[in-house]
């Protein structure tokens, strides 16, 4: 192989590499003032052409000059599409199935690709593409090609997973499936299909976790789902209740787990327990006693360690926190008028304090965006400031799954797609929310997907 060859190559990886950060939104190899990655700033913005007239199923590329990062969503046309978060700017598109009924996407930053969930008309099956996030000419960043990774039967959602990818479906019983690359089922485990899902990065393996709504007692109950996804496995699952039952039905409950630096977790509870003489067992051998896989490298007293629950309840929002040595008694937020349903909670960065816990909550009937601060103080949480704001558009309802239709770009900046659009919503200093009327996000829908400011 030719020396031009092998430095043709190198380019062509580095940019490579270039472009997946700047997708993902920020330079992991830069934390920032506190504690949380920084949004990457674009020193030297990709020269590319002006978007040219698009042949039907091909990808395209676009001018981009923004310093917040791509994210992921789909045109008035069901078009799979790259925007910018700043402005709205479609930056690429790539060829999607108009007549698809329902739509799920997830970017798998470890494969470099866009995986996107469609389902038919009449809801009876669903397919799963792949698009590969690829470079073209020099600083050029576009959606490739697609490619059918499965089919499955009925609705679902998707995750990715170190190996493969992680299907949430209903068919055959509620169900979590473990796919292959290849699209070939690995293993599969019976349960609640996820009202919210999450996951935490180890060095080596991925716990994925889901809030889900168990009704084969005699009383619907939310559950915690936990399992982890190693060497194209997924196993050690567990099924937790959490003693409360939902606010409402269809259930409107969702959770999110807190920041690593608020999270109380067993192995706290333990250097505590061992510093006051109550605790002989090390910690070595005691990491395997709580739940966690062997070998793991973390440490869990339950599924329920370090959660912030959120529902409806008599018509108010109210949260709670779930962990060792914390009273989850529940929190109404004040003043907030009546409040029909939650579709999406997310956990944002903090700007204030280590102790204090910023939410964002999008909400529906009516449709209305929250940010909230809540306190921890004395094992109990507190709410220090709220805001909220009227959208545009209606907010979808997500009765069976999780939504992806809001989306956090930093500390200060929301995104929530809505019948009217993807719709920016500035957060402010003294918990003020503002639209951002420069944002043209009306030719764009949900469900969204991209950078990496959310908290996994």
């Amino acid at each position: 192989m030719s020396i031009e060859i092998l430095r043709r190559q190198g380019q062509w990886l580095r940019w490579l590499g270039r472009c997946c950060l700047v997708l993902c939104g920020c330079d992991q190899d830069r934390p920032g003032a506190d504690g949380w990655p920084e949004l990457a700033a674009y020193d030297e913005p990709p020269v590319i052409s002006p978007q040219q007239p698009q042949v039907p199923g091909e990808p395209s590329v676009a001018p981009r000059s923004h310093d917040r990062g791509a994210v992921l969503g789909f045109t008035g046309r069901a078009e799979l599409a790259l925007f910018d978060s700043s402005t709205g700017a479609v930056l690429a598109t790539a060829g999607a199935s108009g007549e698809a009924l329902g739509r799920d996407l997830a970017l798998d930053r470890r494969h470099s690709r866009v995986l996107v969930l469609e389902s038919d008309a009449d809801g009876s099956s669903s397919n799963i593409w792949s698009y590969p996030l690829v470079v073209g000419e020099p600083r050029q960043l576009a959606l490739g090609t697609r490619e059918l990774r499965a089919s499955i039967e009925g609705a679902g959602r998707i995750w990715p997973a170190p190996t493969g990818l992680v299907v949430f479906e209903p068919s055959n019983g509620p169900r979590w499936r473990l796919l292959g690359d290849d699209g070939e089922p690995l293993t599969s485990v019976l349960a609640p299909l996820p009202l919210a899902a999450w996951a935490r990065e180890h060095a080596d393996g991925t716990e994925l976790g889901a809030l889900g709504l168990e009704t084969s007692g005699a009383r619907p109950e939310l559950v915690v789902a936990r399992t982890w996804l190693a060497s194209g496995a997924m196993k050690d699952f567990v099924l937790e209740p959490t003693g409360l039952g939902p606010g409402r039905l269809p259930a409107t409950a969702r959770m999110a787990p807190l920041p690593a630096d608020l999270r109380i977790s067993c192995e706290a509870a333990r250097r505590e327990a061992r510093h006051a003489g109550l605790e002989a067992t090390s910690h070595a051998d005691a990491s395997n006693d709580d739940g966690a896989p062997a070998g793991s490298g973390a440490s869990w007293c339950s599924a329920l360690d370090g959660l912030v629950l959120v529902d409806v309840r008599a018509g108010e929002l109210a949260f709670r926190l779930l962990g060792a040595e914390i009273d989850s008694s529940a929190v109404v937020v004040p003043d907030l008028g009546p409040i029909g349903r939650v579709e999406q909670l997310l956990v944002l960065p903090g700007l204030g304090p280590r102790d204090e816990l910023r939410i964002a909550v999008l909400a529906s009937q009516p449709s209305r965006l929250l940010v909230a601060s809540l306190a921890l103080r004395e094992n109990r949480i507190e709410i220090d400031d709220r805001a909220v704001i009227a959208l545009r558009g209606g907010v979808r309802t997500e009765d069976q799954f999780f939504s992806r239709d809001l989306l956090a770009v930093g500390a200060d900046r929301l995104l929530a797609a809505t019948s009217a659009g993807v719709e920016a919503v500035r957060v402010l200093d003294m918990g003020e929310l503002e639209l951002d009327d420069h944002f043209e996000g009306a030719p764009l829908r949900g469900p969204l997907g991209g950078p990496a400011c959310r908290i996994d």
